[in-house]
């Protein structure tokens, strides 16, 4: 019958290697479990700055839910960091001192069994060997009888010998069986005493870990309840309270009316195309012209929006009319200083000496831009028609005139 020694090593090296499996699973779980716990902390101490970082009085039900949500995050954090110290400090010193008892125990039985073998194998090495001499023994006796000589040796002796070699192999087998009964009763006990260590150790790990995941479930609980409480309108019934505010605030009060420009000041308005020079090219855009009583003449995008685009004084401005072939005016020039004109936005292109403003219908035009020498603005406009052009021909001459 073989030997169960090795079988019985080979059986302490699975499970030694089993309990270091775990312990590192464990360890694993337990620095997992740290570093949410951590997390977990950092989240809940984030909120919790945030809510206090502004003093709030009265009732919110947003509120009540980030402060469940606080709860429940250091609920979590409490229950993880509790597990992982629990796995640390007990889990796996346990697990290490099981995987190492059935290391040394995995070690003993292999040098027994190693031992075992060297020692059957001298055995039977002088088995054999007095087998050997006890036949040659014999041998020599049997020719010696034959001739009627006296044999080298006895062969009792050499029998005698034989049977102390079998006899040294039984009594080291029967050692060595034994030994492996010692060593089968020993390996039975401690593999039951270490698997009944890991059952309590894996139970208790995996029990923790059920007793957090309640733990967690019911912060969880409270933190839902308190976000099915969101309420917009127990929220601003909350802040109508705190604040003694109610609407609607329009109750018997009289619609503000809107703020309009004083026209008195105004000799003429009305919408015309101006041309914007563009970096590359000029395009023509409808645009509001005023003239005041002043002697100014503004465009605007429109009196709504009451920066003009370009401002022009006609005092000290010259008037020169240009006609068409049918006696109608076809453009109006306006040739003012430059320093009378003020451009807002989108002007045109400096010239030298004044302003020429040509007004004209679609397909006629009116330049405001520079002649002379001085610098200035240049703006062109279309008119709508020729009577429009030669009203406000009329207006730039009287306004020349007055100022």
């Amino acid at each position: 019958m073989a030997s169960p020694l090795p079988a019985l090593g080979d059986m302490a090296t699975h499970s030694a290697r089993f309990a270091q499996l775990a312990k590192e699973f464990l360890s694993e779980v337990a620095a997992a479990e740290d570093a949410y716990a951590r997390a977990m902390q950092r989240a809940s101490g984030g909120l919790v700055s945030g809510l206090l970082s502004k003093p709030f009085e009265g009732a919110s039900t947003q509120r009540q839910a980030l402060v469940a949500l606080t709860r429940m995050s250091a609920a979590f954090s409490a229950e993880a960091a509790t597990h992982a110290t629990e796995l640390l400090d007990q889990a796996v010193p346990r697990l290490a001192q099981i995987a190492a008892g059935h290391a040394k125990r995995a070690k003993v039985l292999g040098g027994s069994a190693a031992t075992h073998a060297r020692s059957n194998g001298v055995a039977e090495a002088a088995l054999a060997a007095a087998r050997a001499e006890y036949a040659k023994v014999c041998g020599r006796a049997e020719r010696a009888a034959a001739e009627g000589a006296v044999a080298p040796a006895d062969p009792w002796v050499a029998e005698l010998q034989l049977q102390a070699c079998a006899q040294e192999l039984e009594d080291v087998r029967g050692a060595a069986r034994v030994e492996a009964q010692l060593a089968w009763d020993a390996a039975e006990a401690s593999e039951a005493q270490a698997s009944e260590l890991v059952h309590k150790v894996m139970l208790d790990a995996t029990q923790g870990m059920q007793r957090r995941l309640t733990a967690a479930a019911d912060a969880t609980s409270d933190a839902a309840a308190a976000a099915r409480a969101v309420s917009g309108a127990a929220d601003w019934g909350a802040f109508c309270q705190a604040t003694r505010q109610k609407a609607p605030f329009l109750d018997g009060a009289a619609p503000v009316a809107p703020l309009l420009p004083n026209m008195a000041q105004v000799e003429k308005v009305g919408w015309l195309q101006r041309r914007v020079a563009g970096l590359l090219a000029s395009s023509w855009t409808e645009q509001q012209l005023v003239l005041t009583r002043e002697g100014w003449l503004h465009a605007f995008a429109c009196l709504e929006q009451p920066v003009p685009l370009v401002s022009v004084a006609l005092r000290g401005a010259a008037l020169r009319e240009h006609v068409n072939g049918g006696g109608a005016i076809s453009e109006l020039e306006i040739i003012c200083p430059a320093s009378a004109s003020a451009p807002a936005s989108g002007g045109g292109a400096g010239g030298a000496g004044g302003v020429d403003m040509t007004f004209a219908p679609r397909g006629w035009r009116m330049r405001v831009g520079v002649g002379g020498g001085g610098g200035g603005v240049r703006v062109q406009l279309r008119g709508h028609s020729p009577d429009e052009l030669q009203a406000r021909a009329t207006y730039c001459s009287l306004l020349l005139l007055k100022h």
